[in-house]
């Protein structure tokens, strides 16, 4: 079909995305002088590994095999992304009184970055906290969006049946 994006144009389309999307949403964090919780941090950083492999496939994507490759890898962290913007969606829609111990003051070096993790994931009182919304959408749930449709763009580019430069 002639009028779908060649791979490159596709992965390009995304890192731009990505960038415009964390650039945004590190503005309005100065701009309002926000601390971001531990499930923020967490977005981010999936994010910016999913960039790198969106880059790194629009760089290298040649052969059928490192294709299959980086859409697997695309498919697996967006599908992370999903399910750690999911909680932090839930845990704004759904406050409860137990919160995890986790907060952004403790220093990191002093805790082991897997009990750090698990605790960012049974979140903060931070957490369930909506400070910014764009078009009355909080930053968490459009996390959430564009992570679901990087899962679909990874999909779509494993199933595709022509190679179109």
């Amino acid at each position: 079909m002639k009028f779908l994006p060649s791979y490159k144009k596709t992965y390009s389309l995304s890192v731009l995305l990505i960038l415009l999307f964390l650039g945004g949403e590190v503005y309005l964090e100065i701009m309002n002088y926000l601390q971001p919780c531990l499930l923020t941090y967490l977005e981010r950083i999936i994010f910016l590994v999913l960039g790198i492999v969106f880059f790194i496939a629009r760089a290298h994507s040649q052969t059928p095999f490192t294709k299959k490759l980086a859409n697997i890898s695309i498919i697996f962290i967006s599908l992370l992304g999903v399910f750690t913007a999911g909680r932090h969606v839930f845990l704004q829609h759904y406050p409860t009184t137990a919160f995890g111990s986790a907060a952004v003051g403790v220093y990191p070096e002093l805790i082991r970055i897997g009990k750090l993790i698990g605790e960012a994931y049974l979140g903060t009182a931070q957490c369930s906290v909506i400070n910014v919304s764009f078009w009355d959408i909080s930053l968490e749930t459009w996390a959430l969006i564009l992570f679901v449709l990087f899962t679909i763009i990874g999909f779509w580019q494993q199933h595709r049946e022509t190679f179109t430069e």
